[in-house]
């Protein structure tokens, strides 16, 4: 049976973000973190957007953790 990663690799987003939140963060930064592809990475911080989990601006390297109210 094949797993997803998605989940865990969600919350290594969010919690990378908090760590690093100090320095700008590209898809492939955090993908080096996860062991992951960067295209997975900007998947899922697409999703992470859409739920208002995380501010991105594009073309910017940049994300930050969205408002949690």
């Amino acid at each position: 049976m094949k797993h997803s990663h998605k989940l865990s690799d969600a919350i290594h987003i969010l919690a990378y973000l908090e760590i690093c939140k100090e320095s700008n963060l590209s898809s492939s930064t955090i993908a080096t973190s996860i062991e992951s592809n960067p295209s997975l990475v900007r998947r899922l911080m697409v999703s992470l957007g859409r739920a208002r989990l995380i501010k991105t601006k594009k073309g910017s390297a940049s994300p930050r953790l969205g408002p949690f109210s």
